[in-house]
């Protein structure tokens, strides 16, 4: 009996002895990721074994260093666009000034006649009406990412603003190959909003389409309300290939034209976005193919 009772107690000790040995040489593993974690040199996961509180501990090393990278992917990304930010930001500001610059120094020249002097007066004229828009836009947006905007909210009829904003372009509209379907209900639709603001994220949906979207293709605008919701959606096939991701063309001077020969500012999403935030509403983009999709959420 006191043998059977040694061999059972030098079975549990080996078997106690083993896990012990795995417990450390988990525990060991633990403390190796979190070293590496400490000097930025972590490489894979933590197994994840058993119940015990080694294995929360693991569990929880494996998700804060999730969270590492995700935050160094985000801050790689920022540094990007904002590279390209200030890359696009001169070069927009650039092109009229050099033209400003150029015919005013051409209007010295003694040598030209009424009509040159007026071409290049009126070129002057659109080249610095351009560069008052981008900087406005430009400054309007900066003031947005910042906070300092009030809001004037009041009861507004969203059917009724929307299509005011299509009367603005109704001429555009006309001379455009394009043939706009809206869709909306014939009541009106109220929301508590700041018309003079949701007015400009119309005008520039709007813009954007008349500017970006294929000949000869059709315009889907439609108004719903949705659970006490007004969803606005915007459609359009656009006319340039569309390599970005749909949150990137939210960044700031971002446009579906990457050869930058329109006229746009790339700040017209970025402004609707703005204003769509700072009502508690969202603003989401999707993109299938060339199908460019606007949707709004109040």
């Amino acid at each position: 009996v006191s043998i059977l009772y040694l061999a059972i107690g030098s079975v549990v000790g080996v078997v106690t002895l083993i896990l012990l040995i795995l417990r450390v040489n988990y525990l060991n593993k633990i403390i190796i990721s979190i070293d590496q974690i400490a000097t930025a040199e972590w490489k894979e996961p933590l197994p994840i074994k058993g119940k015990s509180a080694l294995t929360q501990a693991a569990l929880n090393i494996n998700h804060i260093q999730q969270q590492i990278q995700t935050s160094q992917h985000v801050q790689v990304k920022s540094e990007r666009l904002k590279t390209e930010l200030i890359t696009n930001v001169s070069h927009d500001l650039r092109t009229p000034l050099t033209s400003i610059m150029t015919y005013t120094a051409l209007l010295k020249s003694q040598d030209l006649t009424s009509d040159e002097q007026h071409a290049y007066v009126e070129i002057i004229d659109r080249k610095s009406k351009r560069l008052q828009t981008l900087i406005d836009d430009l400054f309007e947006v900066s003031k947005m990412a910042s906070g300092n905007v009030e809001l004037h909210k009041d009861k507004i009829d969203i059917n009724q603003l929307l299509h005011q904003a299509l009367a603005e372009y109704n001429e555009a509209i006309e001379d455009s190959t394009l043939q706009f379907r809206i869709q909306s209900l014939g009541n009106p639709i109220f929301s508590t909003v700041d018309g003079q603001k949701l007015w400009r994220v119309f005008d520039n949906l709007i813009e954007n389409i008349l500017k970006y979207s294929l000949e000869q293709t059709r315009v889907y605008i439609s108004v719903q309300e949705i659970n006490e919701q007004v969803k606005l959606t915007f459609k359009n096939v656009s006319k340039y290939e569309l390599n970005e991701q749909a949150d990137e063309l939210f960044e700031r001077f971002k446009r579906g034209d990457t050869s930058r020969q329109t006229d746009g500012s790339g700040l017209g999403l970025a402004i609707a976005k703005s204003i769509i935030d700072l009502h508690g509403g969202e603003l989401n983009i999707e993109i299938d193919g060339d199908l460019f999709k606007v949707t709004i959420t109040l």
